[in-house]
This record gives structure tokens, sequence and C-alpha cells, in this order.
């Protein structure tokens, strides 16, 4: 003869069932999530546990992907991968006089955000359900271009030589700034990358 032990996670009661292979559970107004563990046994002895994680509100998203750099007077996308037991997200920006635009699909999860101009602010996301929202994921992002990447170029010129220095192109920029040794000129290819 098989018996079942179930046990509940913190702010859920098994209301029937208890030593069957099926329960009825009883959430309370303090359940937020836990682990719902069933062994099985007989006169021998018990089985190893089985488990299932149960929440009542969605998991937190995982990366927001979209730019983080270049976003001053830009139209931008962001997005998340869809959440078990999410049914909407709640987009939200800190950047003054930026408009969030949902896509027009339920459960969105991804947006359009128009930025004007700024330095720098935040976007986050937060998943909801019917029985409230879960945690938030939350990213910096900017107006300004990216860090341009290595210099290519000679290292060590000889005195009186032109040499070539150009940095790869920045997504978002629209000018570029050189600062060259004492003893040195720009000859062309200024606010340019190269």
């Amino acid at each position: 003869f098989v018996t079942y032990n179930w046990t509940p996670p913190a702010g859920a009661t098994i209301n029937s069932g208890q030593g069957t292979n099926s329960v009825k559970i009883y959430f309370s107004n303090l359940f937020a999530g836990g682990d719902l563990t069933v062994t099985a046994g007989n006169n021998c002895g018990s089985s190893a546990a089985q488990s299932i994680t149960i929440k009542s509100v969605p998991a937190a998203p995982g990366i927001i992907s979209g730019p983080v750099y270049s976003n001053c007077n830009a139209n931008s996308v962001f997005s998340i991968k869809k959440i078990t037991g999410a049914s909407t997200y709640t987009w939200n920006t800190n950047v003054a006089g930026a408009v969030i635009t949902n896509y027009a699909s339920p459960g969105d999860t991804a947006v359009t955000i128009s930025f004007p101009q700024f330095t720098s602010g935040t976007v986050s996301v937060t998943p909801n359900n019917a029985c409230g929202s879960g945690n938030s994921k939350t990213i910096t992002v900017y107006g300004t271009p990216s860090k341009p990447g290595a210099i290519s170029g000679n290292a060590s010129p000889c005195n009186g030589s032109i040499q070539n220095y150009s940095v790869a192109p920045i997504a978002g920029a629209t000018s570029y700034k050189w600062t060259v040794p004492a003893g040195s000129s720009i000859q062309s290819g200024a606010n340019t990358n190269s």
C-alpha cells in the first residue's frame, strides 16, 4: 500500500488529499512562492522527494535587449523574453520627455521608446499577472555614443611623417573629436572616425 506525503510551501495549506497522489491546496494572502514537495512511501520506506517551484507573481525578467548607447533623439526598441506566468509587462523610463509605445500584441515583451536629447537614464520592465507584479529589471541607457574602440595606427611614427589613425565607426555618433600629442597636428579627417 503506497501513501504520499505532501509538503506545501509557506503560506499554503493542504485542503484535501494528503496521503493520496493528488491534493487540493489553499494559497493564503501570505503566499509569495516556494516548493511543493511530495514523497511516496510504503512499508519498506519513503522515496526521494519530487518538487515543483510555484509562485503567485511572475519571476523577474532576464536581460533587457536594446541599445544602451546613442539613444539621443532616437526611436529605440527594447525587449525581453517571455516569462512563465506573466500576462502583461509594464515598461518605464525616467528620461524626461521620452514616450513609450507598446506593440499591438497582448502581453507585449517589447516596446519602442522615443527619446529626446538626454545624457543618461533608465529603462525598466515589470512582469504582471492576476496575482500582482514581480520584481523589475532595469538597465541604464545613454543619449551619448559609446566609448570608441581601440585606435588603429602607428604607435612609433618618425618625425616629419604623416600617419593615418582611425577607430571603428560608432552607431549613433555624428562626429568624432581627436586630441593629438604636442608637436603634431591633424592634416585631414577632423570630426570623422579616421
